[in-house]
């Protein structure tokens, strides 16, 4: 959309008057509200991992993030809601949400003009309780993971039923689907939360979570030029010139 003559002059004369206030120590930092924070944030979500399983298919989705700056603090608090999803041939065997705290330090790299990560810590991972029941014994169990046809020529014990089902390898497919018969989806989530943590790590160098600053906008264009460092002051995000 073209802007009109009033328009360009308004914005010219912000700009000179922000260059005059930084060169002159009137104009010391720019904040980002706890708001804008979190409408930055919410185009990066949902996003979905793929996650390994002994029997089917895993997948560890980041549904979308809250964001919030405690007084006194120097970190950014980000809450994630997110879920744990297990299939065996398209059939749901788990399904979970959980609520993951993320303590967050950002850093401003002067060469790069980016935004980034310094320091990310994992505070908790809880367990949601939601309407999403757990498999309670190994009957239900077999009635998802196995064909009627095939269940039908079975006589053997579980194990033996599981390794017909994971063609031999029935060790660790048998120890991973017993989990489910504890009837505790807490033990489900433990074993896959070394991997989960992992994925959470790896986010610190996704592209998606590295900021360039914006030539087009202009206070970013000034931060640009003149920008020093990112800290975590006030419940904000302040940028230093």
């Amino acid at each position: 959309m073209k802007t009109s003559w009033r328009q360009d002059l308004v914005l010219w004369l912000q700009q000179l008057s922000a260059r005059w206030m930084i060169k002159r120590g009137k104009l010391p930092h720019v904040d980002y509200s706890i708001e804008e924070l979190n409408e930055l944030a919410e185009p990066h979500f949902p996003q979905s991992f793929l996650v390994d399983v002994p029997v089917g298919k895993g997948t560890f989705t980041l549904l979308n993030a809250h964001i919030d700056i405690p007084s006194r603090s120097d970190s950014v608090h980000v809450k994630i809601l997110a879920s744990l999803d297990i299939d065996s041939a398209g059939t749901p065997l788990y399904r979970a949400h959980l609520s993951i705290s993320l303590l967050v330090t950002p850093q401003y790299d002067v060469t790069s003009k980016t935004v980034s990560i310094e320091q990310m810590l994992l505070d908790s991972i809880e367990l949601i309780n939601d309407e999403y029941a757990l498999l309670n014994n190994s009957r239900q169990l077999l009635d998802l993971v196995l064909p009627k046809g095939v269940q039908n020529l079975i006589s053997g014990t579980f194990k033996s039923a599981i390794g017909l089902m994971t063609a031999g390898s029935s060790d660790m497919a048998s120890d991973y689907l017993h989990l489910y018969l504890s009837g505790s989806k807490q033990k489900i989530l433990n074993y896959h939360q070394p991997q989960i943590i992992k994925l959470i790590e790896e986010l610190k160098q996704d592209p998606e979570f590295v900021y360039e600053m914006d030539e087009d906008d202009w206070q970013q264009k000034l931060f640009r030029e003149y920008g020093k460092t990112v800290v975590v002051e006030d419940r904000c995000v302040r940028f230093k010139f």
